[in-house]
């Protein structure tokens, strides 16, 4: 072979060899690119799944609070963040959250860089997660047994408690004005407890059905209010219907004079009694109207709202209590149960038995029970004897004390969740009683002032809506 011709050929294999090596090389981009997109979007789908991961556990963070919490959103952001740390691959670019009526609709966004594809011009990768909680509620039928006497109406506390427990109601109702799945009643009481003078409008004869005959008698000017008295015990402190329990005594504080001495006295049994309402000369005291000072319904608190899906009707009763009486909390405890129960002669609660809702009362009191041998309360004058014998002093306060504890018990052994309050109150043995009446410890609360109160309405709000709430 010449020398020339295995230059010629020598240079045609080198050029050969150089143009394969290109071509290769060209190649081999695409399948480098294939390698290198694979990696990210293998970044992508590990930020995609820590995504989903926190975005789940906030939901139930969320799905499991007060869905009118103002900061809600915080709740959401904190429980995220706490487990999509900055530190993780990806960056955060959304975090939103809907609720529309039960369902909460969640989601999440990130951006990722790239590192492959970052050649091509691709520099990062959008992901996104969505996730939806749905809270199944249940049925709530709450009744809110608030102390009207007269200590009440000294140092704003009346007007405090209306505005802790009007918020209450905004809470629990929200946007609704007559909810399907919530009632709520309201028990004002003071030394007796005013049913109402048409709690049963189903039955044709409706105060005969529950209240003694002969006892609603026209009292010259005025009637008969709607307190009624103790009933003997254990009664007082049960939910039995009339065929245990028998009826109720209508209340009537006596006609009684100020002194034995006085012109015109009909009555001298209780001296130093300042309730003349009925006079020799056929004249009577004013007692045509609610609140009353004077007469036969005197001291008797404002009506019992049995319970009920209107929001406004809740709202206006609130704001017409007014403050007068003595304290006997367990008559107003033993109501409240009587208001969430299926039983009459309040009917409106649902069986005990039904899984779909959940029952509970809230008990307040701003003082220790008590008793004076010049008033009358539902138990009578303490004279009288009506509580286990004791006639006055510390050993009815005690009688009172038990009579509430059994009531609380009673209630709780038929599954009624049990909420007590103290407000603005130095006793600590009203404190210890209403902690022990409590379900749970988690659910006495101690407001020592006005503000507290208002914190204390809105936890308790707050715990009844997780109550609604399916786990």
């Amino acid at each position: 072979m010449s020398r020339a011709h295995f230059l010629a050929r020598f240079s045609f294999r080198s050029r050969h060899r150089g143009s394969v090596a290109v071509m290769a090389m060209l190649a081999a981009i695409p399948l480098v690119l294939a390698i290198g997109g694979a990696i990210d979007f293998g970044r992508a789908a590990i930020v995609k799944a820590r995504l989903q991961t926190a975005l789940d556990a906030a939901g139930l963070a969320v799905g499991s609070t007060d869905p009118y919490r103002p900061d809600l959103m915080d709740v959401l952001s904190r429980y995220f963040y706490a487990n999509y740390t900055p530190d993780k691959l990806g960056n955060v670019t959304g975090l939103n959250m809907r609720i529309d009526e039960n369902v909460i609709a969640l989601s999440a966004s990130a951006d990722v860089q790239t590192v492959f594809l970052d050649i091509v011009g691709t520099h990062s990768m959008s992901v996104g997660v969505s996730a939806e909680i749905v809270r199944e509620t249940t049925g709530l039928e709450v009744v809110m047994v608030l102390d009207n006497t007269g200590s009440m109406g000294s140092g704003g506390k009346l007007d405090a408690l209306k505005g802790a427990a009007s918020s209450l109601v905004n809470i629990l109702f929200g946007d609704s004005t007559a909810p399907d799945l919530l009632k709520v009643g309201l028990v004002p009481f003071a030394g007796a407890v005013n049913v109402g003078t048409d709690f049963d409008v189903d039955q044709l004869n409706p105060f005969d059905a529950f209240v003694k005959a002969g006892q609603r008698t026209d009292w010259g000017r005025g009637a008969w209010g709607g307190c009624v008295e103790a009933r003997a015990y254990p009664n007082d402190t049960l939910d039995t219907g009339v065929a245990l329990g028998g009826k109720w005594d209508t209340f009537l504080w006596p006609d009684s004079c100020y002194s034995s001495g006085e012109a015109g006295c009909l009555d001298t049994t209780h001296i130093n009694i300042n309730n003349w309402w009925y006079r020799s000369d056929g004249s009577y005291h004013d007692d045509l109207s609610f609140p009353w000072t004077s007469g036969p319904n005197r001291e008797c608190p404002r009506p019992l709202t049995p319970l009920t899906n209107q929001k406004v009707t809740l709202l206006n009763e609130i704001d017409a209590m007014t403050a007068t009486g003595y304290t006997h909390i367990g008559l107003g405890a033993v109501w409240g149960w009587r208001v969430v129960s299926p039983d009459a002669p309040f009917t409106e609660g649902v069986p005990y038995d039904n899984e779909a809702w959940r029952k509970a009362v809230i008990i307040l009191t701003d003082g220790d029970n008590t008793t004076n041998n010049s008033v009358y309360t539902g138990y009578g004058y303490p004279s009288e004897g009506r509580l286990a014998g004791t006639t006055g002093g510390w050993a009815s306060k005690q009688q009172l004390d038990q009579r509430l504890s059994e009531t609380c018990e009673n209630m709780k052994a038929v599954g009624i969740q049990v909420y007590t309050i103290t407000f603005n109150l130095g006793s600590e043995t009203t404190k210890t009683l209403f902690r022990q009446c409590a379900s749970s410890p988690e659910q006495y609360f101690d407001s020592p002032d006005n503000l507290s109160l208002q914190g204390a309405f809105r936890a308790i709000a707050n715990q009844l809506s997780n109550l609604r709430v399916f786990r």
